[in-house]
């Protein structure tokens, strides 16, 4: 794996959770931004935005790995999760929780996961 390739915009990626890597099988979405802003408008003009802060953070398919419990993801609290992709960039995921359902698909040997954090940041390579 060329991490960092100056050609490469998209592909590969690793994600783990504590130091433990995932078997991240696709749709690895990373969303950092620390801030939301909505347009504010009247019945005459545009009067500004308001800004509120959003929770960070990063959803992925992992593939169902042998002697693996996906009920243990429930427990998953106060963790660092990090993805690096292909490109070169490292994103961690700070005091993050795991969230949502767990929702095992068969047939595509997979689930979803979805973890929120206090922060993410992206890492300086």
């Amino acid at each position: 794996m060329a991490f960092g390739d100056p050609n490469v915009i998209a592909g590969i990626a690793t994600l783990t959770i504590d130091g433990t890597q995932l078997a991240l099988k696709a749709n690895c979405v990373i969303s950092c931004s620390l801030l939301e802003r909505d347009g504010i408008s009247g019945q005459d003009r545009v009067h500004g935005y308001r800004e509120m802060p959003r929770v960070p953070y990063i959803e992925a398919d992992i593939s169902v790995q042998h002697g693996q419990s996906i009920m243990n993801f429930d427990t998953i609290v106060d963790s660092t999760l990090v993805a690096e992709i292909a490109d070169g960039r490292t994103f961690s995921l700070n005091n993050c929780w795991y969230c949502g359902r767990t929702e095992l698909a068969s047939q595509e040997g997979q689930w979803r996961t979805r973890f929120e954090g206090m922060t993410c940041v992206e890492i300086a390579g």
